[in-house]
């Protein structure tokens, strides 16, 4: 979850950077880029490709749209389907009627957050006197 939210701060900041260095460098008003655009300026091979393989119907009633709308709504509705995919993988990992199944089932604890002592003593060798 951590990893999910930082990405997307890291996304957004830099996304936002970008947009401002082209306002800057162009000397335009700052603006944010489509998605459409980002892709055809720096990813061109995908949009060729989306080109080739879909049809004319399906570009204008899927691609279209989301190549219209701002870069950073692409990015932040990414990471919210991301944040939300492992908040349930998460909600559902608790749960009690799941827990003794194989894809649900709980890791194993290490020792790493117990102490030297404690630890030492539960992985002491012990001996036996004969």
């Amino acid at each position: 979850m951590k990893a999910i939210i930082i990405l997307t701060i890291v996304l957004s900041v830099s996304i936002l950077g970008h947009d401002a260095w082209v306002a800057y460098d162009k000397n335009l008003d700052f603006a944010l880029s489509d998605f459409g655009w980002m892709i055809s300026t720096y990813v061109p091979q995908a949009e060729e490709y989306i080109i080739e393989t879909l049809s004319a119907d399906d570009q204008a009633r899927y691609v279209a749209p989301v190549f219209q709308l701002e870069t950073i709504w692409v990015i932040l509705i990414l990471m919210g389907v991301f944040f939300s995919i492992a908040f349930l993988a998460n909600v559902s990992e608790n749960l009690e009627g799941l827990r003794g199944t194989k894809f649900f089932s709980k890791k194993k604890k290490s020792n790493a957050g117990q102490s030297l002592k404690k630890r030492d003593r539960n992985n002491a060798t012990k001996y036996k006197r004969k």
